[in-house]
C-alpha cells in the first residue's frame, strides 16, 4: 500500500510541533495527506471534492476530538498521531497488535505481524488497519521510550453510505498501527470508515480480501492521549479512562444460581457419555445444524479437559447440593492422579479408560508433537490440587491426588532453570526440557503454591517465587506468548490467567504487597483482551440479539474471537477488587460474570440449537473467525458446538461467586 505525504502540515501537540495530528483521505487506493488550517471552530482541510473538520478540546492533559468530512466520492478519513524518532517503539491495538506479535518465536504467515521483515509474506506489513470493533476498546497506542501516544474512536458512526457497502444505517470505523519507514514516521491512529489493510485476517492461516466501509459524509468522536511513561504499563491508565467512556455492561435476566444449575444439568444429562465414560465436546453435524452429536472426549488432564471440567463440577455440587456432580468430578480427578508417567516424571497429557495414556491429541500438528506440554501438565496439576483443597475443606481427602502432584512437582523443580523458567515442552522418555521458550510454565506456579499450602513444605513456595519472578517480566512488558499449543506462540490472553491465579495465591499466602501489585498488573493485562464495548455483530444469530460483548475476552492475536476462559478468574479479580478498594476492578470482574450469564441465556432461542446450559467456545463480535456457516452457506457468529471447557469456565466463575 502506497502512502502519499503531500505536506507535513498538522496539528501540533507539543511545544516544538514534532508530535502532531495529521489527516489524510483515501482515494485511488492510497492515503492522500491534507493540509490543515486553523479556524474559529477548529482545523479544516480541503482538497478536490472533499472538506474535513477537526475540533480539539483539551481536558486534563488529554484531548477530546470530533472529526467529520463531506466528499463528492465515497472515502474514509484517517487521523494519525505521528511520533518521529520514537525510541523502542511498541504498537498496541488491544487484542490485535502487540509489537510485532512475537515474530521472532512465532514465524511469519500465521497471523498479523507489524514488521518490515519478510516483505511479500501475507502476514507481514508496516501498516495494519482493522475494524475498530475488533478491538475490546477502539484505540491504537504507540508506546515508546519515555512516553505513549494513543487515539480512540467511536466504533460506529452514522454515515451516508455508498451503494457498495452495508445498508445497516451506520458505518464501522477503524484503528491502525504504522511503523516508521523511510521519511514516514511511526504513528498510531484511527479511521472514520474502515478498511482491513493490507488484507482481512480471518483466523490463523486464513486470510481474505480487504473489506471496507466508505461514505460521502460522516463524523466521529474520540480521544487523543500524549503522556510521559516509565514503561508500557502506562497503557493501562489509558484503557481505564476509555472504559469509563465506552462501558456498557450486559443485563442478563438469568440469575447466577439458575445458570449454575443449567450448566451442571447439561453436563450430567447431555454431555456425559456412559459408553465413553467421559464428557465430550459436541457439534451439530446434521444438515439443519440443530442436533448435537458427541465429538471428542475431554480426556486431557488440563487446559481443555480433565481438571478444567472436574473442579467446576465440585464447586457446583455444593451450591446445588448435587452428589452426582461431585461423583463425576472425583471420577475425572482420579484419572488425572493415575496419569503419571514414571519415565518422564510428568503427567500423560491425555488419560482415560478408552483413550489410554498419551501425549498427542487434538493440538498435535501445530508446533508440538510427541512431547509433554507445560499447559496441560500445569493446568492439570493446578486443578488437581485446587480440588484437593476444596475436598479437604468439605471433609474429604484423596491421598493419591497429592502423591501424584508431589511426584510431578518434584520433577519440575529439578528441571527449573536458575532464572525460574519452567519450560514449554518436555521429553516423554526421561525428565528433560525440549523447548524452554514460552509462558505456559506459569501454570506450575499456582500449583506449587497450593502444594505448599497443603503440605507446609517450604521448597514448593521457594520454587513458586522463583518461577513467578521469571514470568512477571512478560506481564509487565505486555508480551505474554507461548501458552496454547495451537497458536504458534502468538501473543495470547490465556497464559496470563495462570499468572493471575499465581499472584492471588502468593499474596493470600505471604501477604506481601508486591504480589498484590503484580495481581493488578495481570488484571490490567487481561483487560487488554476483555471487551468494554457492546459490539454490533455483523452476522446472525448474534446480530440484533440481546447478546452483549462487554465482559468477554479475545483468546489471542491468532484466534480473533471471544471465548469464555476469562470468566474462571472471577474470584481472583474479586479478591483484587476487595483488597484494593478499586471499583474499576470490581466493575471489570462483574462485566465478566454478567457476560457469562448473558451467553448462557442465548440457548436455545437465540443460538438455534442445544438447550439451556449448553455453551460454545466461539462468539464473533466483529469479522474475525466467522468461518462457521448456516445450512444456506451464510456466515454465523456462533460455532454450532458444545465445548465442555467453555461451559465449565463459566460454571467455575459462577459457582465460586456463590460458594
Amino acid at each position: 500500500m502506497k502512502q502519499v505525504a503531500i505536506s507535513k502540515a498538522g496539528v501540533p501537540l507539543n511545544k516544538d510541533g514534532s508530535r502532531c495530528l495529521t489527516m489524510s483521505f483515501w482515494k485511488d487506493g492510497q492515503w492522500q495527506r491534507l493540509s490543515l488550517a486553523a479556524g474559529e471552530s477548529g482545523w479544516q482541510g480541503r482538497a478536490a471534492g472533499i472538506r474535513t473538520e477537526l475540533q480539539l478540546e483539551e481536558k486534563g492533559g488529554d484531548w477530546s476530538y470530533r472529526m467529520a468530512f463531506e466528499a463528492h466520492f465515497p472515502t474514509r478519513l484517517q487521523l494519525a498521531l505521528e511520533i518521529p524518532g520514537a525510541g523502542d517503539p511498541f504498537h498496541l491495538i488491544p487484542g490485535n497488535i502487540f509489537g510485532d506479535n512475537n515474530l521472532a518465536q512465532a514465524e511469519p504467515g500465521h497471523f498479523p505481524n507489524l514488521t518490515a521483515q519478510h516483505p511479500g509474506n501475507i502476514s507481514c506489513s508496516t501498516y495494519w488497519e482493522f475494524r475498530a470493533d475488533r478491538a475490546p476498546l477502539p484505540v491504537s497506542m504507540l508506546l515508546f521510550e519515555g512516553g505513549v501516544g494513543a487515539i480512540s474512536i467511536d466504533p460506529y458512526s452514522p454515515g451516508w453510505i455508498d451503494q457498495t457497502t452495508s445498508r445497516e444505517g451506520f458505518i464501522r470505523n477503524g484503528v491502525f498501527a504504522q511503523l516508521a519507514e523511510g521519511a514516514r514516521p511511526a504513528a498510531c491512529g484511527v479511521t472514520l470508515g474502515y478498511r482491513n489493510t493490507p488484507v482481512t485476517f480471518i483466523n490463523k492461516d486464513q486470510w481474505g480480501i480487504a473489506t471496507e466501509h466508505a461514505a460521502c459524509k460522516a463524523e466521529a468522536r474520540g480521544w487523543v492521549f500524549l503522556r510521559s511513561a516509565q514503561d508500557r504499563r502506562e497503557a493501562h491508565r489509558i484503557i481505564r479512562a476509555l472504559y469509563e467512556i465506552h462501558h456498557q455492561a450486559p443485563t442478563p435476566g438469568l440469575a447466577a444460581k439458575d445458570g449454575v444449575c443449567a450448566l451442571t444439568e447439561s453436563f450430567l444429562h447431555l454431555n456425559w457419555h456412559p459408553d465413553r465414560e467421559n464428557f465430550t465436546n459436541m457439534r451439530c453435524i446434521d444438515p439443519a445444524k440443530n442436533q448435537l452429536t458427541a465429538w471428542r472426549t475431554l480426556a486431557e488432564v488440563g487446559w481443555t479437559g480433565g481438571g478444567v471440567i472436574a473442579y467446576p463440577l465440585l464447586a457446583a455440587s455444593t451450591v446445588l447440593e448435587n452428589p452426582e456432580a461431585r461423583e463425576r468430578a472425583v471420577y475425572l480427578l482420579d484419572w488425572i492422579a493415575r496419569a503419571y508417567n514414571p519415565e518422564s516424571g510428568l503427567l500423560w497429557d491425555v488419560c482415560g479408560k478408552n483413550e489410554g495414556s498419551r501425549v498427542d491429541w487434538w493440538w498435535s500438528g501445530y508446533i508440538v508433537k510427541g512431547c509433554h506440554c507445560a499447559y496441560t501438565n500445569g493446568s492439570g496439576l493446578y486443578y488437581l490440587l485446587k480440588s484437593l483443597a476444596f475436598e479437604r475443606a468439605h471433609g474429604a481427602d484423596h491421598p493419591a491426588w497429592l502423591a501424584t502432584a508431589e511426584k510431578v512437582l518434584a520433577t519440575m523443580m529439578s528441571l527449573q532453570k536458575p532464572d525460574g523458567n519452567l519450560g514449554y515442552t518436555y521429553r516423554v522418555d526421561r525428565p528433560e526440557m525440549l523447548d524452554t521458550e514460552g509462558f505456559a510454565g506459569i501454570w506450575f506456579v499456582p500449583a506449587l503454591v497450593l502444594a505448599y499450602r497443603l503440605t507446609g513444605e517450604a521448597k514448593y513456595l521457594k520454587a513458586a517465587r522463583r518461577g513467578f519472578d521469571f514470568y512477571a517480566t512478560f506481564v509487565r512488558r505486555l508480551n505474554c506468548w507461548g501458552t496454547p499449543m495451537d497458536t504458534w506462540k502468538s501473543i495470547d490472553q490465556e497464559g496470563n490467567l495462570g499468572f493471575i491465579r499465581a499472584a492471588q495465591l502468593l499474596h493470600e499466602t505471604t501477604r506481601e504487597d508486591r504480589y498484590l501489585a503484580d495481581l493488578a498488573d495481570a488484571a490490567n493485562y487481561e483487560y487488554l483482551w476483555r471487551y468494554a464495548i457492546k459490539a454490533r455483530p455483523e452476522y446472525a444469530p448474534l446480530k440484533g440479539s440481546s447478546w452483549n460483548s462487554c465482559g468477554g475476552s479475545i483468546t489471542s492475536v491468532s484466534n480473533p474471537h471471544i471465548h469464555p476462559m476469562g470468566i474462571f478468574v472471577t474470584s481472583e479479580l474479586r479478591y483484587l477488587a476487595g483488597l484494593s478498594g478499586d471499583a474499576y476492578h470490581a466493575n471489570r470482574c462483574e462485566d465478566g460474570r454478567l457476560w457469562g450469564l448473558n451467553c448462557v441465556e442465548l440457548y436455545p432461542q437465540v443460538s438455534g440449537y442445544g438447550r439451556l446450559g449448553v455453551l460454545t467456545e466461539r462468539f464473533c463480535p466483529s469479522d474475525g473467525l466467522t468461518t462457521e456457516t448456516f445450512p444456506d452457506g451464510s456466515p454465523s457468529s456462533l460455532w454450532f458446538s458444545y465445548n465442555g471447557w467453555a461451559a465449565s469456565a463459566v460454571l467455575e466463575g459462577l459457582a465460586e461467586s456463590l460458594n
